[in-house]
Parts: C-alpha cells; structure tokens; sequence
C-alpha cells in the first residue's frame, strides 16, 4: 500500500520566503532551487555521500552526520521538486504598470515612457535625500526607456485586461501578465538601465518605490510628506499581489505541483502576512559571513553595473542603504512601511549560511560534519518540508529551539531574546531570557498611568523603584524627577489615546536617557539573556562550562561577549550584534571564542518538519506489505 496519498499537500504545495542582508545569498538561493533536478547532477558543491569523510572513527558526531548526510541525500535524488520564483522586485514593477495603465489611463506607448520618465526623474535623479553631489549629475534620457527593447505595446495590453484593483483580476490574465507576458523581461532591463548609471541608485529606486507603495499606494507620492500620507492600508499592497499570484499559479497549473520561492521579503509585516495565510509557507533567512562587499564588488562588476572607477562608491553606498533597511528606524517609530530585516530574521524559521563557491576556503571542520554549501542544506530542508521526521534535529537545532522558545518568557517589550548554556558535552546546563531579576515587575506589566499618577499606586505595590514614583528625586539637569516628567511629557496623549485595552507598558531605559540627553544601555532594568542564563549556573550551583557552548536567537552584545570570553564558551548566535562586540572583543587576543552563524530549523516549523506524519515504523510496514 503506498503512502503517498498521505504525503499529498506537502509534495504538492509549499511556499518559501527568503530574506536577509544585501549581498548574503537570497538571489543565488532562489536560482539554486529554480533548477530542475538534471542540473544538480554532478554539482561541485553537493558532494556525493561517499566524499563525505569520516574524521574520527571514535567521533559520533562526525559519524552520525553522515548517515543523516546520505539519508536525505538519497531522498532528495528520488523526491527533488523544482521551485519556481517570484522576484519582489518584479511585483514591484507590475504594480507600476498596472498604476500607469489602469490609474492614470495610459494607453500608448509613447505615454507609457513618459510616465516611467518622470518616476525617473521624481525618484532617482531630481530628489536624492538627501541631495548627494555624487550623483547629481547622472540622467536618464527617455530614448534610453525606448530602447530597452521590450514590447511595451504587448505590456499594456496584458496590463489593461487587468481590473482596476489588480488583486481582483481574473487568475487566468493576472498568470499570462506575469509568468508568461514580458512584464519580467521588462523589468530585468529597466533595472539593468538604471543600474548601468549605477548600482546603488538602482537599489535606491526600488527602495523608495517600495516605500510609498506600502505607505500610500501611490509611486508617485511626494516623498517629503510620506510619513503625513501614510496610511495602514496600504501596507499590503504588494503582498496581496504576491498572493493572488499564488492563486493565479495554482490554479493554472492544477494538473502539477505548486512550489513557490518569493526572493525576497524585507517587511516583517508582509512576512507575517503570508504566514498567517499559508499552512504550507516556511520564511529561510540567508545569512553571510563578512565577505558581504566583496560579494556585491562581483555582482556589480559581473553584470557590468556602474562604472568600475566608481564601485568602491557603489559599494559603500547599498552597504549604507542596507544598514537602513536592516534596522529600520522608520518602523520603530510606527510607520510601518519601511523595510526591516531585523525583525525578518527574527521571525524567520529556518536559517542558511552562505559560504560562498570556493571549496578551498571550507573551514575543514565544519565541511566535514554538517550540511555546508547553500545546496546541501536545501537538500536537508526540502527533505524535511516533503518527508517530516525523516532524520533527527542536531545538537544545534536542539539548543536554539529551547533558547528559542524561552525567549518567551521575556517581559522587555523592546525586543525578546533567548540564550541556552551547554558544557563541552553538549549537555544542557542553563536557560536564560532577557528579563528583570526574579523579585522585579516585567516592563510588559508596569503602566504609564501609575507613573503619570503615583498617589493611585497601592502602598503594598513594589512594581515601581521610588526613583520612578516620587518627586523629590530632583535627578535632572533641569531639576525635574523622572514622575515629573513623564507627567508634564505624556500625561495629556495618554488620557487621549485609545490604545484598545491594551496597558501603556513603558521602557524606562528609554525614558531616562531621553531625559538625561544621553544614550546610556547601563540603565536597563532587564539583564540580557546570555547574562541570565550565565548567572542561573552560578545561582543553583557552579559547574565546569569551559568549551561549552552558548546558543543565543540574537548575537552577544559587548557585556555579555566578554563574559562568555571568560568562560570559555563557543557562541551559537542568528543576528549579528550591531555594535563592536564581534570585531572588538571576540576577534581580539590569542584565546578567541569560537562564533558560528546558526543554520537549522526553530520556531513552528521544528515542529512541523521534526514531527512525523506516520511513525517510521509503521510506515516501513505498510511499504513492505505488512512484512
């Protein structure tokens, strides 16, 4: 009896997410899966089982990784489904032309180009911000758009048979406009056209297109009033495209299977979007090492963007775009359009390492016992996604998935952070989370009324420090106390704003150096993850940790990198730090930690992908005919 039927919706249906920092890998990832299963014949960088070493006879490590290695190496050559991508960047040009078309009724060709000009001109070479005088100077002549050598004819009537809500189209027209008609043709031109000035700009260009999609709908909004135009609405715009694709690609091609590759998503909002839709959609961040530029220096060199005098500038420039989009300081101040990779990587699932093509350079360690190219570790995942629970989790995935899911247990309304200790053993020896010492209020249940009015704070609450609560604490340059002036500062917005029966939670650290004038981490009530979990072992008992491991979902700050320094312990981190704790402290001294980027699963899809559908058992039984 075959046991297909019961593996139908994961072999027939699945949508991957990408993300992750400019330059990482997501593009390259997402052409790796789009192959179909000929082309990995014989690749360089999918070794073969019988080129996997064993390093040490006596090591299970080394030994079980193997077998893990050929299990789903052999499964992948039987069960290798072929993804077909969705660039973002191409839906970001659909909606332009549908915008043009269908919005601002153009209906020839000689229209078409001038309305692309002038988002040109309004975006990319009129209204730079600030104004850059390395670019001033660059233009774009409409006779350039007019030989891009694309059917721009053919695009707008594809483009007119759409509806005047584009997620409201027939799937049929919506599917021959964007997998089938010229609308990608188009958009690779346009973008090399732009890049061909310079790679940057056109980086820049599809940022803050973007941008005003998400924020107003509109790509021609003026961009100095985006943030008084902005509206919630509007924030999946480009999604809800992503989605009726989907649909559109489903339905058309009912007869094989459906596996989708969206490359790439840089708002958590989006991301969340597409989960809460889709059982079947896992989010994989790409991460890199620190050879970033100098794999972007190739990509602009290879496809012969920008000027090679220029490319130092290039580089530098999307390296500083990329800062932005990582840690949007626009989405933290509520205009939730912008792009923010943090919080991406952060609710991400699964997690890749790019090493890079050159198998010299292998760290020999590490190349002999795990999945290490970006293709043998899709081999493991896209195993997993058809098959759950055809091989184990690793000490890794084990770790972070506790550290993972005890980063719940944080009350810091900033941001959650879990951190696990393990002894040289792998052997768990602490949990921690960042939170307030055991006695202390979580910020997440302490409100700004109580401190706004302390006279309605019951005497026996100990939720607030009296630095907070009591007036004579004439603290600040200006004489005020803390209660003060958080009165005189949000007394009047809290009582007007509705906040939906949530509680007016508060960030103290925030608060006090905003009214200090300085930018201080040492007032922090919480200590960090790493900090609890190191402090648990001291509390309940010491116990030898030299060569042991710490997993932590971020990275360690300054503080808590020279403590695990001083303990000896190996770091297991997903999200860089963005201070100097890496370059400044861990890469400093002739006992240097050893730091690995987390690849593997956690979250929902441990589960999902760590759970089998049928135990093994029993399925080999039914296989074999009940034998």
């Amino acid at each position: 009896m075959p046991t297909n039927e019961i593996y139908k919706l994961r072999s027939t249906f699945s949508i991957i997410g990408l993300t992750g920092r400019t330059g990482s890998g997501c593009t390259r990832f997402a052409e790796i899966i789009s192959k179909d299963a000929i082309k990995f014949k014989d690749n360089p960088v999918l070794r073969k089982p019988s080129e996997v070493r064993y390093l040490n006879y006596l090591s299970d490590k080394n030994t079980v990784f193997k077998r893990n290695y050929t299990v789903c190496y052999n499964f992948f050559q039987k069960n290798y489904k072929q993804y077909t991508t969705i660039s973002y960047i191409d839906v970001l040009f659909l909606y332009i032309l549908h915008y043009v078309v269908n919005k601002l009724e153009v209906k020839t060709k000689c229209q078409l180009i001038d309305s692309l000009f002038i988002l040109i001109s309004e975006n990319f070479m009129k209204s730079i911000e600030p104004i850059d005088s390395d670019y001033e100077n660059v233009e774009i002549s409409k006779d350039e758009i007019l030989n891009l050598d694309v059917d721009f004819d053919k695009i707008i009537e594809l483009i007119f048979k759409l509806k005047y809500n584009i997620c409201e189209s027939s799937k049929e027209d919506l599917y021959s406009c964007f997998f089938e008609g010229p609308v990608k043709e188009f958009t690779n031109k346009f973008f090399m056209l732009l890049g061909s000035k310079d790679y940057y700009l056109g980086s820049f260009f599809v940022h803050r297109i973007g941008n005003k999609i998400r924020a107003t709908g509109d790509p021609y909004a003026n961009i100095q009033k985006l943030e008084e135009l902005a509206s919630t609405k509007n924030i999946y715009n480009l999604v809800s495209i992503i989605n009726i694709l989907i649909k559109a690609y489903k339905k058309i091609n009912y007869h094989k299977p459906t596996h989708i590759c969206i490359d790439s998503l840089r708002n958590s909002l989006e991301l969340m979007f597409l989960k809460e839709r889709y059982a079947a959609f896992y989010m994989i961040t790409i991460h890199s090492d620190d050879r970033r530029e100098e794999r972007i220096s190739k990509r602009i060199l290879h496809e012969k963007y920008s000027n090679p005098n220029n490319i130092n500038l290039s580089v530098s420039k999307v390296i500083n775009l990329d800062v932005i989009e990582n840690r949007s300081e626009d989405f933290k101040k509520g205009l939730f359009f912008a792009p923010d990779v943090e919080n991406c990587i952060q609710k991400s699932d699964i997690h890749l390492c790019n090493p890079g093509k050159n198998i010299a350079s292998f760290d020999s360690d590490l190349y002999d016992s795990s999945f290490y190219t970006m293709i043998e570790q899709w081999t493991k995942i896209h195993s997993l996604i058809l098959h759950p629970g055809l091989i184990t989790p690793t000490h890794d995935e084990r770790c972070m998935q506790i550290a993972f899911i005890s980063k719940f247990n944080s009350g810091c309304i900033s941001r959650q952070v879990g951190a696990v200790i393990t002894d040289r053993n792998n052997s768990i020896r602490s949990v921690g989370w960042n939170d307030v010492p055991k006695g202390s209020i979580p910020c997440n249940l302490r409100d700004l009324n109580d401190i706004i009015n302390p006279n309605q704070i019951n005497k026996d609450d100990l939720s607030y420090s009296s630095f907070e609560i009591k007036n004579n604490y004439k603290f600040y340059k200006d004489g005020g106390s803390f209660s003060s002036k958080t009165k005189e500062e949000f007394s009047v917005d809290v009582a007007q704003t509705n906040l939906m029966g949530l509680a007016h939670s508060f960030c103290f650290k925030s608060l006090h150096n905003r009214y200090e004038g300085k930018e201080n981490q040492v007032h922090t009530r919480s200590l960090h993850a790493e900090e609890n979990a190191m402090l648990q072992i001291s509390k309940y008992g010491g116990q030898a940790l030299d060569h042991g491991t710490l997993y932590t979902t971020a990275s360690p700050c300054e503080l808590c990198a020279k403590k695990a320094y001083q303990l000896g312990l190996k770091i297991v981190y997903i999200d860089p730090y963005p201070g100097i704790s890496m370059d400044h402290i861990l890469k400093n001294g002739y006992n240097q930690p050893k730091t690995k980027i987390f690849s593997g699963i956690v979250g929902i899809a441990y589960n999902r992908l760590y759970e089998p559908l049928l135990s093994y058992k029993d399925e080999l039984t039914i296989l074999n005919k009940h034998k």
